[in-house]
């Protein structure tokens, strides 16, 4: 009898703690499902608040204007003969070329250098992206960037440099809208005629000249790689400022070209050997500012009282006198050079009158 109890008492302590071990199965079951349903709830919540703060920056973006992504034109000045008197390009050097003049090695280098599968993806290299998250997480922050030629080209367009979540939201949405409204071929010709060389200097065909004195059919392929590499740091990559920098700029982007297959180990071999200063334009440092080409000071007070002039137009009353200077405008003048300098000239090496650098000077 004591036997049958003992058993009894087992099997009931067996059967209440196979309940126990069920029950808690159970609610360790029921957690779990709550803990997933939580973060799909949550991850969808998330998605959503994203999908409403791209909108919103999509929405405060820039306008998308056709003339933001012309080159700059700067104004003329006429005189009373309609002769050019000057052109208000505050120095700046810049030349415009259409793409198809773009020589293929040349093509071969920016794409290496900026974005190599830039005719193979849309607006964003979503590849390039993932892989530049996971060089960030490893290599820090910064360690490797992700734009391709379309954001690059929206960005000196249309946004600051600033870098901010709002900024990438937009440059994304805007990137988008370009490669909608334009083919790949002619987003390339706008970054080419955009893209900052140093010195002042805009765009491919003004930079091989500034550098080179040669059209861009005439450079060696050392000098292509040199130029396409440039304006990734301007004024750091400057030949004329830091040669050593600039060789070795040019040699890593040969070294893209090279891992890119856009160009063979000879040609590769033969590039690395040729010096850039070979071909180099000597230049003064006068020659290099930025307004050193301005040759007609003497014009300075006429063409502010233009400029003066122009903003009180009730056409132009509403404008940025920086944008209208650089829409290619014409304006005509009833000037008489030939009266203007001559003025100048007394003005400024006259002997009838006491001089200093407090007077102000006015002739009719």
């Amino acid at each position: 009898m004591t036997e049958n109890k003992g058993s009894s008492q087992s099997k009931k302590t067996n059967s209440k703690n196979g309940k126990s071990g069920r029950k808690k199965n159970r609610n360790v079951k029921r957690t779990i499902i709550k803990i997933i349903g939580f973060m799909i709830i949550a991850f969808f919540v998330l998605l959503l608040l994203g999908i409403l703060l791209f909108a919103y920056y999509a929405w405060k973006a820039p306008a998308f204007t056709e003339s933001k992504l012309e080159d700059p034109i700067p104004a003329k000045i006429y005189d009373k003969n309609g002769d050019l008197v000057k052109t208000l390009d505050n120095g700046q050097r810049h030349e415009h070329v259409n793409i198809k003049d773009v020589p293929k090695n040349m093509k071969y280098a920016v794409l290496a250098t900026e974005d190599n599968r830039f005719y193979h993806h849309g607006a964003l290299d979503y590849k390039r992206l993932f892989g530049a998250i996971g060089k960030n997480l490893t290599g820090g922050f910064g360690a490797q960037g992700a734009s391709t030629l379309t954001q690059q080209v929206v960005k000196d367009s249309f946004l600051t440099q600033q870098k901010s979540i709002g900024r990438k939201a937009q440059e994304a949405y805007l990137s988008y809208r370009l490669e909608q409204e334009y083919s790949k071929d002619e987003i390339f010709q706008v970054y080419l005629n955009k893209i900052y060389y140093s010195d002042g200097v805009t765009g491919i065909k003004a930079a091989a000249k500034y550098y080179f004195n040669k059209d861009l059919k005439d450079l060696n392929l050392a000098e292509e790689a040199y130029l396409a590499g440039l304006p990734q740091v301007p004024n750091l990559y400057n030949l004329y400022n830091n040669p050593k920098e600039a060789n070795n700029r040019k040699d890593t982007v040969l070294y893209l070209m090279h891992k890119h297959h856009r160009i063979t180990d000879k040609q590769y071999a033969d590039a690395k050997k040729i010096d850039l200063k070979a071909n180099l334009v000597e230049r003064t440092k006068k020659e290099r500012q930025v307004n050193g080409n301005d040759k007609d000071p003497e014009y300075d007070s006429y063409v502010n009282f233009v400029q003066s002039e122009l903003m009180n137009n009730k056409y132009f009353k509403d404008k940025n006198l920086g944008s209208v200077l650089q829409s290619g405008i014409k304006i005509y003048t009833n000037m008489d050079k030939d009266v203007q300098k001559t003025l100048q000239d007394r003005i400024n090496n006259g002997t009838s009158y006491y001089k200093n650098d407090d007077q102000q000077v006015g002739a009719t």
